[in-house]
């Protein structure tokens, strides 16, 4: 969050107060200078681009829906969005409900938990994905399973930028990533982050 907010409170009120700039200044203009006037709106549409930047890049640090709902609800509600959307039967188990967790750790584990559902999705041709997110031990653990065509070891291969972007999250936290399948039988993400209390 500490990132999220120093983005929006550092380079979201910049590209603001040049957005205000550009409009000042196009209003002063004279008349006659229609290039100059043209140049200066195109750069105020820069400006607008940059602030709409921003903001996806602050919502993909965080996801609203994190702030909002917690881990375990964010997760639920996209797993029932995900089953509407698609028809895949996405039963969720979490244990316990409420978990407390730093905000990294959380954005993290849910980032996974997307990225691997959009897997499922696109390329399993499953019927039925199912989620565990439980807190034990000292760790996080989500996995993620789905009854559809399994992933070899090539697959896991051709795949690689998906996969590595979700290990890349978990060794970043301290944790571990697996991935899994049974050519016919479907595959399986697991995903270990440790939790410090």
């Amino acid at each position: 969050m500490r990132i999220a907010r120093g983005i929006h409170d550092e380079i979201g009120q910049v590209l603001t107060v040049i957005h205000m700039e550009m409009a000042w200044l196009a209003k002063k203009l004279p008349k006659d200078q229609k290039d100059l006037k043209a140049r200066v709106d195109a750069a105020a549409s820069l400006a607008v681009g940059a602030i709409q930047s921003v903001r996806r890049i602050i919502a993909a640090l965080r996801p609203a829906l994190l702030c909002d709902l917690g881990l375990a609800e964010a997760v639920k509600w996209q797993a029932g969005e995900y089953q509407k959307r698609t028809g895949i039967k996405c039963p969720v188990h979490v244990d316990p409900d409420d978990m407390d967790l730093d905000d990294a750790i959380s954005t993290a584990v849910f980032r996974i938990f997307q990225e691997a559902s959009t897997n499922v999705i696109r390329h399993a041709k499953a019927t039925e994905m199912s989620v565990t997110l439980k807190k034990m031990d000292g760790c996080i653990e989500l996995v993620v399973m789905d009854n559809g065509i399994g992933v070899a070891g090539q697959e896991i291969r051709k795949d690689a930028f998906g996969i590595t972007g979700m290990k890349e999250r978990a060794q970043g936290l301290g944790g571990k990533f697996e991935i899994s399948g049974i050519p016919g039988k479907g595959t399986w993400v697991v995903v270990r982050i440790p939790v410090h209390n």
